[in-house]
């Protein structure tokens, strides 16, 4: 079987920058015991002239004039060691992430986490050969090709575990779908994150089944398996509105949902937080936690506070582009099946 082009292109790459780096460090040593043997031999014959010796003294003075004018280690040693040094090192980094990608391509299968951090390298600002520039959308196509394979079995192997609990898993890696979540793998660095609808909840979990459906499974329980008492939630809600219209200095009107989410989180501390703040006393209430609890009063039970309900109103485009200006709310069974909500405000429930 015939080695594919990328090996040949590789193989050839590491021969280059092996001959490369093997001229390098032989200028740096010659340059390194040149600057010393020339030292030593000023050194001697300054010793040897001291002892009045047979050799011709205009021939020695001479001598040591041909070498103190040449002042190898000041002119040649000290100007070129730096650069050289640098040199060095980058080929020395070059040369290795070039043998870990030809490594990681011939595995079977291919090592897509070697392959991974082998790219990386060759990407560092430092390494600006034109050869590598131009072999790295080579690797990155490698790359992804490894990715997907490492996918298709963790996305095997993850099906599998959750079909336990019932639970289906959609899309494709790196990117799964599970109910309103989605977890997100990163093969190259070995993490996962899970994401609620457009909220991250989770990141830098160790990509092992066990460990990503652990997290999973807790960022459920912390954000759907919740007891929230809907009256509360709405009588809270509609303080809150009430609270960020009133530092607008006025009675009600449209807010924006993330003010309303902030005033939210002040109303639902104990008293103990209210007297000594601290992170010890801080009562969490995540956006996601929010943003579920919303798609719930809001849109699915259609709560009332004393009559009154809540209008959402749908973000614009460019509103739905900042976090600062929208809220992502999941009113589906996916996490893509939903609204970006800018602003709500209170109206009566018409009879």
């Amino acid at each position: 079987m015939s080695e594919s082009p990328t090996i040949m292109i590789l193989e050839t790459a590491i021969d280059t920058y092996a001959q490369r780096l093997r001229a390098a460090k032989a200028l740096q040593t010659g340059i390194g015991g040149s600057a010393k043997t020339l030292t030593k031999l000023g050194q001697a014959f300054e010793a040897y002239t001291e002892q009045n010796a047979a050799l011709d003294p205009e021939v020695v003075h001479h001598a040591r004039q041909v070498i103190e004018r040449a002042n190898f280690k000041e002119n040649i040693a000290e100007a070129l060691t730096p650069d050289l040094r640098r040199e060095v090192r980058t080929l020395s980094k070059i040369l290795k992430a070039l043998k870990d990608a030809l490594a990681a391509i011939n595995s079977e299968p291919p090592d897509a986490v070697k392959l991974h951090k082998a790219c990386t390298t060759l990407q560092s600002p430092d390494i600006t050969d034109e050869e590598i520039v131009g072999l790295l959308p080579t690797l990155e196509t490698e790359l992804q090709q490894a990715q997907e394979q490492l996918g298709a079995v963790f996305g095997v192997a993850l099906r599998e575990q959750l079909a336990e609990w019932d639970i289906a898993l959609g899309g494709r890696p790196p990117r799964f779908e599970a109910g309103r979540f989605e977890i997100l793998a990163d093969f190259g660095s070995r993490k996962a994150a899970i994401v609620y609808g457009k909220m991250e909840v989770a990141r830098n979990i160790p990509l092992s089944i066990e460990r990503t459906i652990k997290a999973y499974l807790a960022e459920v329980k912390s954000i759907q398996e919740r007891e929230e008492d809907g009256q509360l939630w709405i009588q809270q809600f509609y303080q809150a509105w009430s609270m960020a219209n009133l530092k607008r200095q006025r009675n009600n009107g449209r807010v924006s949902i993330n003010e309303c989410y902030y005033e939210m989180v002040l109303l639902r501390q104990k008293r103990t937080f209210n007297t000594t703040p601290s992170k010890n006393t801080f009562s969490d209430y995540s956006p996601a936690q929010f943003a579920y609890d919303f798609d719930r009063f809001v849109y699915s039970e259609r709560q009332d506070y004393e009559g009154w309900v809540v209008v959402p109103h749908i973000a614009t485009k460019s509103q739905a582009e900042s976090a600062s200006k929208s809220m992502w709310i999941v009113t589906g069974d996916s996490p893509h099946d939903g609204d970006y909500i800018s602003g709500i405000e209170f109206e009566q429930r018409s009879s």
